[in-house]
């Protein structure tokens, strides 16, 4: 009866442990989720505030023009970024 006792509490101490590593497991995905949401949102964010700086740079360049090479080629870039990433 001693043996059969033995290997009780040596199963239940199996059963807990695995218990144990099964809860750890799921509160380590939680929190990485959480994680990559709260990222998600921040990039979200980043590009929002981005897009709202190139399409203010792109409405004064229409409204007036740059006359010099660089001016021009910059106007250029700002135009093609807000298209390609704002629209």
């Amino acid at each position: 009866m001693g043996e059969r006792i033995n290997r009780y509490g040596a199963a239940g101490i199996l059963v807990s442990c695995l218990g144990m590593v099964l809860a750890g497991t799921a509160v380590t995905l939680g929190v990485n989720a959480a994680g990559e949401r709260r990222e998600r949102a921040a990039r979200v964010e980043s590009e929002r505030a981005i897009c709202e700086v190139v399409e203010a740079l792109d409405t004064g360049y229409r409204e007036a023009p740059p006359t010099t090479p660089t001016g021009k080629r910059i106007a250029e870039k700002v135009a093609e970024l807000r298209t390609a990433r704002c629209s």
